[in-house]
């Protein structure tokens, strides 16, 4: 005995949602993590957190995310890893007063002028919380 379970819903769901067709060229992207020692400082900082006023180093993890035209090295991760490298600089990097999110938008102006579509940069320190900048598909 066989019991069929129709769910009323479903025809409102299949006209809501668009699936694609198999032969759709998806958004693709790539991404790379690096894991980048650095200082900042909070200088401005509220009584409660006064200890962030003072220089103190993190492990700075950074993902940065950009398009790619096609499905076959458009940006191989290898190089651009390598080039959020450079950019950090070997070593620790001395951030000033530099928060995760303007380290963000930093890195991603940085990475577009070099001209990668950049559609998104994460910034977190010790894997704990961290900022999120993202660029829209032009």
């Amino acid at each position: 005995m066989s019991i069929t379970v129709t769910d009323p819903d479903s025809r409102l769901r299949e006209e809501r949602v668009r699936m694609p067709e198999p032969s759709e060229t998806p958004d693709t992207q790539i991404w790379v993590h690096e894991r980048l020692p650095g200082f900042h400082r909070w200088p401005e900082a509220p009584a409660r957190l006064a200890f962030l006023a003072d220089r103190h180093r993190h492990v700075f993890d950074v993902r940065v995310f950009v398009r790619v035209g096609h499905a076959d090295r458009d940006v191989e991760f290898f190089a651009l890893a390598e080039d959020v490298r450079k950019w950090w600089g070997a070593g620790e990097r001395e951030c000033g007063n530099a928060s995760c999110e303007a380290l963000a938008h930093q890195l991603g102006d940085h990475l577009i002028s070099s001209g990668l579509a950049v559609s998104s940069v994460q910034v977190a320190v010790d894997g704990e919380g961290g900022a999120v900048a993202d660029w829209p598909m032009p």
